[in-house]
């Protein structure tokens, strides 16, 4: 259930959509303490229907996909058992089914280390997962909200299931759209088979990086799959600083924040499923990530 002082603010704002410049004006009572000062420009507390003239569905942007599950999109025929809107809540659901047909046709990789499969299932092809993932921009290259400073934050319950790979909040930066080589990534990233753990990072995909080159942090937290949690992420004209429960818990430098061509950042929201390690597949053969709200706040 929705506190009162978001349904108080729910219904001063159009659901899911940005915000003219006199509407997102609020007060430091409404908004967390990294974004006093800022101009809302983006909250969805998912209490109506997905509206996909603000969320893109399936692949980043940039037509990716990755990891062990295939991230569904609108015109897909399994989109509604992915994606849900209910009570105030959005479900992300991975399902397991060994007769999906996976549309990219991945195989697994040969047993090893990283990778400590049965031989029966080494090579066989495609994958048996399918999930979801949604972001506010769109391969056109256009961002529902974005921001080159500000803040970004997400309350969310993970889920505790070994292989799930949820990210309840990572971002791009918009030029990162067409150019692939220009990416900078900023994330937020949580392994079911570790419930008390989340990781912050950022990588520099762009000029002069380094895809093994990133700077990242393993955080204690308690355990963050038995209730809701805000994670934030603020970008600074030089910093990234990570937020949990409106607490400062880690900084970096921000990767090429000189740069001109950087450009504005969006947020991806997915529950991907781990590529490289063991997953449990629980009985009912799903995995759910829950969000219930997500900001974004300008201070452009």
């Amino acid at each position: 259930m929705k506190r009162l002082i978001f349904a108080i603010l729910a219904a001063s704002i159009a659901q899911s959509a940005p915000l003219a410049a006199d509407q997102a004006t609020s007060t430091s009572a409404l908004v967390p303490s990294a974004a006093v000062g800022m101009r809302l420009i983006f909250r969805d507390e998912f209490d109506a229907p997905l509206d996909p003239t603000k969320w893109y569905f399936g692949p980043k942007p940039d037509g990716g996909q990755w990891g062990g599950a295939h991230f569904v999109g609108r015109d897909e025929p399994q989109f509604s058992d992915v994606y849900r809107v209910h009570d105030g809540v959005l479900r992300i659901r991975a399902h397991h089914d060994l007769n999906y047909r996976d549309p990219e046709n991945w195989g697994w990789k040969e047993p090893g280390p990283k990778n400590p499969m049965p031989n029966d299932q080494a090579w066989k092809p495609g994958r048996t997962w399918y999930s979801g993932q949604l972001s506010l921009a769109f391969p056109d290259g256009h961002a529902t909200a974005a921001v080159r400073k500000g803040y970004f934050e997400v309350r969310a319950k993970l889920p505790s299931t070994p292989g799930a790979w949820s990210a309840p909040l990572w971002l791009l930066n918009v030029p990162s759209i067409k150019e692939q080589k220009s990416s900078v990534e900023i994330d937020i990233e949580a392994y079911g088979a570790f419930p008390t753990h989340w990781n912050p990072s950022i990588h520099n995909w762009g000029p002069g990086g380094d895809p093994h080159a990133f700077l990242t942090g393993d955080l204690t937290v308690g355990d963050i799959t038995t209730d809701y949690h805000t994670y934030g992420i603020q970008i600074t004209e030089t910093e990234v600083v990570w937020y949990f429960d409106d607490k400062e818990v880690f900084r970096r430098p921000l990767y090429r924040a000189a740069d001109p061509t950087l450009g504005k950042f969006f947020a991806i929201v997915d529950l991907a499923i781990s590529y490289d390690w063991p997953v449990h597949i629980p009985p009912s053969g799903y995995i759910d990530l829950l969000i219930d709200r997500i900001s974004v706040y300008s201070a452009d």
